[in-house]
């Protein structure tokens, strides 16, 4: 079987937050999991895809955790014009180097199909998770006509005034696909409700998900640089010579 290999050459690499990085490193990532990361000669496997990163920072790809697929351009998102798709979803996610989304309170049946078609291969993209729609308090939601004006989708959300409707509703979503639930009423969640982390790393056996930027932002967690890649399970979803190349 022929493995699709990409190789990130000559670069700095923060394998963890908590260890000094890895320079003038190469990372060879093998049917979307990274097969090694070393400093020196490294093999590169026959037919792999080299970038050469020098100057260059890789890190483990980016998570956004709140994103939103409301908006009206991401209608119909199971027939609408792949290229289109691509650009839209370009243009939130894998441009600023995130290889993972979760998005909030949406029409699921419409985000799921954006995830469908970023499986089947239609479209380059990140990991998309959703909570589909949300559980809410009557009227916490802005009326049809306001949703239209403001350019986004109408979706119908979870109305619960009680806790057995909303014990109802969080049984429903998941059934229903969802990967979390959004939760919008007026008393608050405790603290305590709903815990974790997961720290980003680069190391063999862990998904190729990769983010390769400008300098070494990795030193100031504050400063921004520009994402020249984005690697999803070891292929190139954004290149920015690519998107410089279209305009």
């Amino acid at each position: 079987m022929l493995l699709h290999s990409l190789v990130l050459m000559g670069g700095t690499v923060w394998m963890s937050p908590a260890a000094e990085p890895v320079r003038n490193a190469t990372v060879v990532v093998t049917d979307g999991r990274i097969a090694s990361v070393g400093r020196g000669r490294v093999s590169v496997p026959a037919g792999a895809r080299v970038i050469d990163c020098k100057g260059l920072t890789v890190l483990a790809g980016f998570w956004n955790s709140h994103v939103h697929f409301l908006q009206r351009k991401w209608e119909n998102a199971a027939t609408l014009d792949a290229q289109e798709l691509a650009r839209q979803v370009e243009a939130m996610t894998t441009r600023y180097g995130f290889t993972s989304v979760f998005d909030i309170a949406s029409d699921g049946n419409n985000t799921r199909a954006i995830q469908d078609r970023i499986g089947r291969g239609e479209l380059p993209g990140p990991s998309i998770r959703t909570t589909g729609e949300a559980i809410v308090a009557p009227g916490a939601v802005p009326a049809p006509n306001i949703l239209r004006i403001l350019g986004n989708m109408v979706t119908s959300n979870h109305e619960v005034t009680n806790s057995s409707q909303a014990a109802l509703a969080a049984q429903a979503i998941p059934d229903a696909g969802g990967d979390g639930i959004k939760i919008h009423l007026p008393r608050p969640i405790p603290e305590d409700a709903v815990r974790g982390a997961r720290r980003g790393q680069i190391a063999p056996g862990l998904a190729g998900d990769l983010a390769v930027v400008e300098g070494d932002p990795a030193r100031d967690i504050w400063k921004l640089a520009a994402v020249r890649y984005t690697v999803r399970e070891g292929r190139v979803v954004f290149s920015a010579r690519q998107q410089q190349a279209r305009r």
